[in-house]
């Protein structure tokens, strides 16, 4: 529970006192009844499971996608008020994830006979399995379920997977006005756009300081790198981050720039501090949280830096801006053979037009960039 509801216990506590004049018994049944109807509202509030029905979503994709769709795990619960456990092999990304969410987090099949429903999901949900009981139930959770098979017999085409699907699956949700993070809440019942999915951290800005060494000044955090390795057309070159790196270093400073990521991708040069392959998952989480600024391409770790609280700067080439970038954030775009994610099946390994070197990334001016960058800093 958070600091107004303990502001509001010690308010009512004082209240009642008075009010008791020394009766215990008046002061302690008030407080019990003022207590139970204050965790009621706040299970309510924070949309934790008010029933008996059960849902299983199966998690699939990169880190983006899980940050992504918990955004769809925790409006599917506060909408319907079913219990939602989650099934995936990266558990351990997930428990860091759904840190004091109060979600059942499984590395292991599903047992489908234990739910209502069975949902699988990377952008769209895709029922595998629900049960005859819950449909002949009226509740939130039933009615859901009836509108998204009724969505799911409707845009059947595009909920296969495949280049074409996604590609397909995108327009369709740009046209709804829906970005990648709404893309999942096909009629708009589970309140997506009207919310966001906020990651706790288990480390305080002091201990991941004293852990890491970064004293107590303001830093930078910065990665090149992605799922599909460093060779992904997502990534501006190497010399591309280096020049960028010594232009923020001539505008700012004040600012130490650590560079996080896995040991496998290349050192970024002029950086103040290498972390790559040295945090834990919930480590990582500290590290991005209490930076001034994270700077990457689009990428798993600009949706943490979202869900903890903060900002990006993030270089797009050929994935959309406008579907993928979140409104805080200083988003980068050259303009140049943009967005050509999906037309292809190598679209994330070689550019399509036969280049090294994208120009929709190649083109990028890091300069304007790091400009842009100090004068969003600046403004706070």
């Amino acid at each position: 529970m958070n600091g107004d509801f303990y502001k509001k216990f010690r308010e009512k506590a004082y209240r009642y006192e008075t009010k008791s004049g020394g009766n215990i018994v008046f002061f302690s049944l008030k407080m019990i009844a003022w207590l139970v109807k204050g965790c009621l509202f706040y299970r309510n509030k924070h949309g934790e499971p008010q029933g008996d029905n059960k849902v299983a979503l199966r998690f699939y994709g990169g880190v983006g996608d899980m940050m992504i769709n918990a955004l769809y795990a925790q409006q599917l619960r506060a909408e319907t008020g079913a219990q939602v456990d989650i099934y995936s092999d990266k558990k351990k990304i997930l428990d860091g994830i759904f840190l004091n969410k109060n979600f059942g987090i499984y590395n292991t099949s599903v047992d489908a006979s234990k739910y209502d429903a069975v949902i699988s999901i990377t952008r769209f949900p895709v029922i595998e399995s629900v049960s005859s009981r819950i449909l002949s139930t009226e509740n939130a959770l039933s009615l859901y379920l009836h509108e998204l098979i009724a969505a799911t017999n409707k845009n059947a085409f595009m909920l296969q997977t495949g280049v074409v699907f996604d590609f397909v699956g995108m327009e369709y949700s740009k046209r709804l006005g829906r970005n990648r993070y709404t893309q999942a809440d096909f009629s708009g019942k589970l309140q997506m756009q009207s919310t966001k999915f906020e990651m706790e951290c288990a480390f305080d800005e002091a201990f991941i300081r004293n852990k890491f060494g970064l004293g107590g000044g303001k830093y930078i955090t910065i990665q090149r790198g992605s799922k599909t390795g460093t060779t992904d057309t997502k990534l501006l070159s190497n010399g591309a981050y280096a020049r960028l790196v010594k232009k923020i270093k001539t505008l700012l400073p004040e600012m130490k720039i650590v560079q996080l990521g896995r040991r496998s991708v290349d050192p970024i040069k002029g950086t103040d501090m290498d972390l790559r392959g040295n945090t834990s998952f919930e480590e990582l989480k500290g590290v991005l949280k209490y930076s001034e600024v994270h700077v990457d391409c689009e990428c798993g770790m600009v949706h943490l830096k979202h869900a903890l609280g903060g900002k990006s700067l993030v270089f797009f080439g050929p994935t959309d801006i406008e579907f993928y970038g979140y409104a805080e954030n200083i988003n980068i775009c050259s303009g140049i053979c943009k967005a050509c994610e999906w037309l292809t099946n190598n679209w994330g390994d070689k550019c399509m037009r036969g280049f090294v070197n994208p120009p929709c990334m190649a083109e990028i001016d890091v300069d304007e960039a790091a400009e842009r960058l100090k004068k969003a800093l600046k403004a706070r």
